[in-house]
C-alpha cells in the first residue's frame, strides 16, 4: 500500500465521524507534504498551503536529489505552483519552509 493511500484511509475516518471534511489537493504520479510541527503551512488567508514535492518515496534522500518548494492555491483547481527547489531537506523537516 502506497503512503498517500493509508494517510488517505487514516485521515478520513475520523473526519468523517466528527462531520469534518476532507479532501486530498494533490495527486501523483509526484509526492507531496508539508513537514515541521512549528511552522503553518496555511497563509492567513487560507488560499495558499506550502508544501514540498519529490518524485519518490520510501528511501533516505541521495545527495542528487531535489525536493521543489512551492505553494497549492486551493481557488485555482488545487494548481501547484513552484518557488523553488533545493538538494538541502530532510524528510522530517523538508527544507523548514516559512
Amino acid at each position: 500500500m502506497h503512503r498517500r493511500t493509508f494517510l488517505s484511509t487514516l485521515a478520513a475516518a475520523p473526519a468523517a465521524a466528527n462531520g469534518v471534511p476532507v479532501r486530498a489537493i494533490t495527486s501523483g504520479p509526484k509526492f507531496h507534504w508539508f513537514g515541521y510541527y512549528d511552522k503553518l503551512q496555511f497563509d492567513p488567508s487560507s488560499r495558499y498551503v506550502l508544501s514540498n514535492e519529490v518524485n519518490f518515496e520510501g528511501r533516505s534522500p541521495k545527495p542528487d536529489d531535489v525536493i521543489r518548494l512551492g505553494v497549492i492555491d486551493l481557488k485555482d483547481g488545487n494548481r501547484w505552483r513552484e518557488i523553488g527547489k533545493t538538494s538541502a531537506w530532510n524528510w522530517q523537516q523538508g527544507a523548514m519552509l516559512q
